[in-house]
């Protein structure tokens, strides 16, 4: 095994974090576990009646899982997926917590918020979104981020966003302690705030560029130097200790739809849209920069740990969480041998 934890230090982290954090370095090692139970066959699965798994979907979080139900990919691995729709990965973790569903996802700031409570289990990364997902909308006069001294900045609580707003405030050299952060719920509540007036800049990603973008007297510019953070699929400590094998399934299932997303990303920016109701155009863009996956990589746990770092060096918990607590790779093991044992097509 080997272990990194890298350390990020980004000033006074304003009111809006409210992160309760238990201790971490991220300890993993990508090795093959031997002695894991061989997977059902697909008869085995045919014979068997459907197992109904509830499964948080945040918009583009979490794509997978929409494309597996519409092509039937749960089916065929025997599965009856459930699927909720969620404003924010903060609530689509919240779900997961309560028993209200038994699978989620979100990026890694809001699941690391969320794992003190040791309700979830890391079982794979479902996107790693390129530079330049971000973009700054700002008010005019204000053109640049390095201008957000005394201003008033849009931050939805809790989420990634926030990571990414002090990464880009960082960047340029502005104190965040200088700046009036202003707390909305979701990108919506904050972009109608940057058409309302009640604040002069606020991050955006799609579809929320190209609503900045058509407001007046607000202009949007690249932000590439925002920090990017992987999305994390998570399940249940109770689906992980007593239904491991089914968590395995639907992950195998996301596996097949991220292998057909990656040829008709148009017709899977079509599916998700009607699916939460958003238009296939605008949801097409961020799509496109998301980078889908269902894996793991040495790099997501460097990510984990730069953000867990980052939220101790600002004194929000006394230490970061120990990452080989909370990530369970033998699932996904499993999918991927179901997945590449079975053919493509549902």
């Amino acid at each position: 095994m080997r272990s990194r934890a890298i350390a990020c230090g980004h000033g006074r982290v304003a009111r809006h974090l409210r992160i309760k954090v238990g201790s971490v370095t991220a300890v993993i090692a990508l090795v093959a576990v031997a002695g894991i139970a061989a997977p059902s066959s697909a008869s085995q699965r045919a014979r068997r009646p459907l197992v109904p798994v509830r499964i948080a979907i945040s918009t583009n979080v979490n794509a997978q899982a929409v494309v597996a139900q519409d092509l039937g990919y749960f089916t065929k691995f025997g599965i009856k997926a459930s699927l909720q729709n969620y404003a924010t990965g903060v609530d689509g973790l919240t779900a997961v917590l309560t028993g209200q569903a038994d699978i989620g996802g979100a990026l890694a700031f809001p699941t690391l918020n969320r794992l003190s409570s040791n309700g979830l289990g890391i079982v794979a990364t479902s996107m790693r979104p390129k530079p330049g997902f971000y973009q700054l909308a700002l008010r005019a006069p204000l053109s640049s981020a390095s201008q957000l001294a005394g201003k008033r900045v849009g931050i939805i609580a809790g989420t990634d966003e926030v990571y990414a707003t002090y990464e880009l405030l960082r960047h340029f050299g502005v104190d965040p302690s200088r700046v009036d952060f202003v707390d909305f719920p979701d990108l919506y509540g904050a972009v109608a705030a940057l058409q309302g007036g009640q604040v002069d800049a606020t991050l955006v990603y799609p579809p929320g560029v190209t609503q900045a973008a058509a407001i007046s007297g607000v202009h949007v510019v690249p932000a590439p130097q925002t920090g990017i953070e992987p999305a994390f699929i998570v399940a249940s400590r109770s689906m992980l200790t007593n239904h491991r094998k089914i968590v395995a399934e639907a992950m195998a299932a996301m596996i097949d739809a991220n292998r057909w997303m990656a040829k008709h990303m148009r017709a899977a920016a079509a599916l998700l849209g009607k699916f939460v109701q958003a238009p296939a155009s605008a949801l097409l863009q961020s799509m496109l920069a998301e980078n889908y996956t269902v894996s793991w990589q040495p790099r997501d746990a460097v990510s984990f740990n730069t953000i867990a770092n980052f939220l101790v060096s600002q004194k929000l918990a006394p230490a970061p969480p120990a990452l080989r607590n909370y990530l369970d790779l033998n699932p996904l093991r499993s999918a991927v041998t179901l997945a590449d044992n079975s053919a493509a097509k549902p």
